[in-house]
């Protein structure tokens, strides 16, 4: 936590997982989940330890290592715009990002094939349903692959709402 502390300016609150896992909250809103393997499953009853901060997160940082996020993990973040997913993510739990209404970008390291097999289960919100990330790519941006981010790594993201462009 004291290199989040250092990039991030600082930390709201943080916390341990399980097996070494920590997630990390810094002044700009931004939850950083890092650590290797699975995130835990929670529910409605049993919410995960960030849950408080549903209403505030702006972007959610998923670090390389984690290889599933959990049931019930991010339900409800109504103020979520960003989500940064690492290429080593296998799966999507239910319901992780149900109720997420401003998530307008998904930013993912690794290729449209291992995108392709990532297990996405039921109750996410598009675009993080496969069924639209296609039609998405299409209809909207007349796209059959995808938008290509050079940034830290080969990357490419996808967009509720086009983009502005900047030139």
């Amino acid at each position: 936590l004291t290199n989040a502390r250092r990039h991030y300016g600082g930390l709201k609150d943080s916390g341990e997982l399980e097996e070494g896992r920590r997630w990390a909250l810094d002044l700009k809103n931004t939850l950083v989940i890092s650590g290797d393997g699975a995130m835990k499953d929670y529910t409605e009853t049993q919410p995960a330890p960030w849950k408080s901060y549903s209403q505030t997160v702006h972007r959610i940082e998923i670090r390389e290592g984690i290889t599933h996020i959990g049931d019930y993990s991010f339900e409800n973040f109504t103020a979520l715009e960003v989500l940064v997913l690492p290429e080593s993510l296998k799966s999507i739990g239910a319901y992780a990002f149900r109720n997420c209404p401003y998530l307008e970008m998904i930013l993912y390291y690794g290729s449209m094939d291992s995108w392709d097999e990532i297990d996405i289960d039921e109750g996410n919100m598009p675009p993080l349903s496969k069924d639209l990330v296609e039609s998405l790519l299409v209809s909207r941006y007349g796209l059959t692959g995808p938008i290509e981010v050079h940034a830290s790594g080969t990357a490419f993201a996808f967009f509720k709402t086009k983009p502005n462009a900047k030139g």
